[in-house]
């Protein structure tokens, strides 16, 4: 059963698990995906507004007919929707905006040449160090992080964190593989560290402003809970 967060007659959000594709594409051998199963769940047809990645975890809106899915689709599109996200990523981060284009790619990961607008603003909201040497220096440090991405890139907030040199925890197409394996063998931790975890929007039928943030998560409630053990 998948957790749901939000629901009335027009739509339902709920918390997608990492690991879990959205919906079938013509790319992958899943047999499991969140819509479908979601559908199995309800008894009703539902239609995805928007995506996240196989390993993001967190909040997604699904409309329950077509007239909901063209209004809240409108809302992603005119930039109306505030979603923000938290991550771990390697190195201290501090605060600030990467306002980088990102060349655009399939969901192959096919470059096609084409250039993108891609504005994400991070705030650092936690500092780790710990006395491990996993790549170069003999301790470790690492960032939790709140990021709100002003655009909806292919890997946006991934490829954003990349280039400045801080990948994601866990991400194992642009980040270190000696970091995302220390923390699979030391902690069991095997998965991306982000979470899409805060929905703002004013809900197209109602005009009420709806709110929603997930407050727990057990991956990142383990990481912190080990990573306090080594207090900076």
């Amino acid at each position: 059963m998948f957790p749901i967060i939000y629901e009335d007659e027009y739509y339902i959000i709920v918390d997608k698990p990492a690991k879990l594709l959205v919906h079938r594409t013509g790319i992958c051998q899943d047999r499991i995906f969140l819509l479908q199963e979601l559908r199995n769940q309800l008894g009703y047809h539902i239609s995805p507004v928007h995506r996240l990645d196989r390993p993001t975890s967190g909040l997604i809106i699904f409309a329950k007919s077509k007239d909901a899915l063209t209004s809240m689709s409108k809302l992603f599109e005119e930039r109306e929707i505030t979603k923000k996200y938290l991550a771990v990523v390697r190195g201290w981060v501090g605060d600030g905006t990467i306002n980088k284009e990102l060349r655009k790619m399939t969901d192959n990961s096919g470059l096609v040449g084409e250039y993108n607008e891609a504005i994400t603003n991070y705030k650092e909201l936690k500092r780790y160090e710990i006395p491990f040497f996993i790549d170069k220096y003999p301790k470790s440090r690492y960032s939790l992080i709140e990021l709100h991405p002003e655009t909806g890139r292919y890997h946006q907030i991934r490829r954003h964190m990349k280039s400045l040199s801080h990948p994601l925890i866990g991400d194992t197409k642009y980040g270190k593989s000696s970091h995302n394996n220390f923390f699979k063998d030391t902690i069991g931790l095997d998965r991306l560290m982000l979470i899409a975890h805060y929905l703002k929007f004013t809900h197209p039928y109602t005009k009420k402003e709806i709110k929603l943030e997930l407050k727990d998560n057990k991956d990142f409630n383990h990481f912190h809970s080990w990573m306090n053990t080594y207090i900076i």
